[in-house]
């Protein structure tokens, strides 16, 4: 039950960047989808603009997390475009704090991905893009001002790639420092 001696704590990010083209793209490897699917290129070849917000709700120690992160794609100097991308996610979670020192979250929730269909000189890829729906669960922690966590991505829904690509189990591992 909320009352007027409840700790409310609301936050609100938002946040941009550019990611360079710092990885390896091949042509080649779009042209025989037999060996080496465009799919799995170890970068783009393009520099890509990314959006992201998240807005953060706690409730003394119960709160809910909602993010949401953007990517607008160029094409590449092979006039390859992939497809811009949306990712959605939404999390309940519960901070216990053992001392002063130390927190422990765990948390459990749902995360949205779509891609749009790829562009090949002004053409779609057919076989790019699609949605991704998961439920996740983790454990977030932290010792003054170092923080780590670990998170769990189970996919139940999905059509990627005209379902060519199926999306497995997801560990997603973080360390950092605050200052």
């Amino acid at each position: 039950m909320l009352t007027a001696s409840s700790l409310i704590v609301q936050s609100l990010w938002l946040g941009g960047g550019v990611k360079l083209p710092t990885g390896k793209y091949n042509p080649e490897d779009n042209r025989n989808i037999a060996k080496s699917s465009n799919l799995f290129q170890l970068g783009t070849g393009s520099v890509d603009l990314n959006l992201s917000a998240m807005y953060d709700l706690r409730i003394q120690d119960m709160g809910v997390n909602l993010a949401a992160n953007y990517r607008i794609t160029t094409a590449n100097r092979y006039d390859y475009k992939y497809g811009n991308k949306i990712n959605l996610n939404a999390q309940l979670y519960y901070k216990f704090r053992p001392s002063m020192q130390v927190s422990i979250a765990p948390n459990a929730g749902i995360q949205y991905e779509h891609a749009s269909l790829d562009k090949d000189k002004g053409f779609d890829v057919t076989v790019s893009g699609g949605n991704l729906t998961m439920g996740t669960f983790g454990l977030e922690g932290g010792i003054r001002k170092f923080v780590f966590g670990a998170n769990y991505q189970i996919p139940f829904g999905q059509d990627l790639a005209s379902g060519i690509v199926k999306a497995n189990d997801r560990l997603m591992v973080h360390v950092g420092f605050t200052f």
